[in-house]
């Protein structure tokens, strides 16, 4: 059952990593989609970094309010 969903989130993320520009695509949304469905109590940029190995939030936050994104792209694949 865990192999199955861990496959599905896979393919969601892949997905969703195509709506992102540049060096943003590769790790950063798999982390972050990581961290926020981790049982860490308390989840911030520090938090989620620090739960999937980095040594600072500074490429999560990057992504969450700087990196450019395609939102039409993304909204596009609910269906």
């Amino acid at each position: 059952m865990w192999i199955r969903w861990e496959s599905e989130l896979e393919g969601v993320l892949a997905r969703i990593r195509l709506c992102f520009i540049g060096r943003s695509r590769r790790s950063v949304p798999s982390g972050i989609s990581e961290g926020l469905l981790s049982p860490i109590e308390r989840k911030n940029g520090w938090t989620i970094a620090e739960h999937v190995g980095e040594l600072e939030p500074k490429a999560m936050q990057r992504l969450l309010n700087l990196s450019p994104w395609y939102a039409d792209a993304l909204l596009d694949l609910k269906s």
